[in-house]
This record gives structure tokens, sequence and C-alpha cells, in this order.
């Protein structure tokens, strides 16, 4: 049961890396040079489109990192693997989506570098997510 569980972990952790090392490097950075008049139009859109993907892999995420906490009976690796989701969650509810919020109700390239700025956090972390959960016993 518990290598079943560790193996959706691994496909949910390697979903979320590609999208994000995606996000991180091509997305975000491209909203630069969405045309003013429409990207408040494209900002609400993406905001909308992108959460039908990142909103069920995140809880996924977090309801599998809970599930092995227990499971493997709070694990250093289940625990520290549960610590980085929650640091996720954190940086995404604190960051990512305030700097959304203002982004839909206009286009400012100091907020576009905030949320790319910021956004790294998400991206090391995931990075490390990828590797414990592949290396790590």
């Amino acid at each position: 049961m518990i290598d079943l569980i560790e193996l959706i972990q691994c496909y949910i952790t390697f979903a979320l890396f590609g999208l994000i090392w995606t996000i991180q490097l091509v997305h975000y950075p491209a909203f630069h040079y969405i045309d003013l008049k429409k990207f408040t139009e494209f900002e609400k859109m993406h905001m909308v489109k992108i959460t039908y993907i990142v909103g069920p892999l995140m809880l996924g995420e977090f309801v599998v990192s809970l599930t092995l906490l227990f499971l493997t009976a709070f694990a250093l690796k289940s625990i520290i693997v549960f610590i980085i989701v929650i640091l996720l969650w954190l940086s995404t509810l604190l960051f990512s989506i305030p700097c959304h919020k203002k982004l839909a109700n206009e286009k400012n390239d100091g907020e576009i570098q905030k949320l790319i700025s910021t956004n790294w956090a998400r991206t090391i972390l995931w990075s490390l997510k990828v590797l414990i959960v592949s290396f790590v016993s």
C-alpha cells in the first residue's frame, strides 16, 4: 500500500516539477511581452485555466504527503516532504496568488518581476522534493 502511494507521490511531484520549471523559465517571463490592452484579460484567463491543472495536483500532493506521514509513522523522509508541501502552499498563498490578483487588475512590470522572483522559492522546493522522493529511502 505504501509503495503505491509513494509511486503516486512521485508522479504528482514530477508533474509539478515539470510545470513549475516551464512556468518559471517560459510562461511568467512571457508576461512582459503581452500587449497592455489584452493583459488583464489574459491574466484572468491564466488564473482560471492554470488552476484546473495546478489545483488538483497540489491538493493531491497534500493528501498523499499527509497520508504517508501517518502510514510511515512520521518517518523523517515523510516529515521533510510534508514540510516542503506546507512551504509550497504558503509560498503560493502568500506570494503567487497576491501577485496574480494585482496583475488581474493591471499590467505592472514590477509586479511581474516580483512574481518571477518569488516563484523561485516554489521552483527550488519542487526540485528538492523531486530529489527526495526519487533518491531518499
